[in-house]
C-alpha cells in the first residue's frame, strides 16, 4: 500500500498553485462595493448634485460596478475552486482505500 501523499504536495506530484482569495473576501468585495454602487446611483438620481460632484459620483458608481463585478467572479471561481478541491481529496481517499487508479512509478 502507498503512502498518503504530503499536506504541501498533491497525489499526482505537481506542487499546487497557491490560490486566490477567499470567499469571504470576494463576498465583502462584492457587497460592499455594490453598497457604494447603490448608493451613488440613488445621488445620481436624485440630481441635487453640482455638476463636478454628479460627475464624481458617476465615477464612483464606474469604479463600483467594475468592483461588483470582479467580486462576483471572484465569488464565482472560488466556488468553483472548492469543488474541485473536494472532489480532488475524495479521489485520493477512493485511490487510497482501493489502489485503482495509482500511478504506476516510472
Amino acid at each position: 500500500m502507498t503512502d498518503p501523499a504530503p499536506v504541501d504536495r498533491p497525489a499526482r506530484g505537481q506542487p499546487r498553485r497557491p490560490t486566490g482569495i477567499r470567499i469571504r473576501r470576494a463576498l465583502f468585495i462584492t457587497l460592499a462595493s455594490g453598497t457604494v454602487f447603490a448608493i451613488s446611483i440613488v445621488e445620481l438620481q436624485r440630481s441635487e448634485l453640482s455638476t463636478t460632484l454628479a460627475e464624481l459620483a458617476a465615477i464612483v458608481a464606474l469604479l463600483a460596478f467594475g468592483a461588483t463585478v470582479y467580486g462576483l467572479l471572484r465569488t464565482i471561481l472560488v466556488l468553483i475552486e472548492s469543488a474541485g478541491e473536494r472532489r480532488r481529496k475524495a479521489r485520493e481517499v477512493t485511490e487510497r482505500r482501493h489502489g485503482d487508479r495509482v500511478q504506476k512509478p516510472d
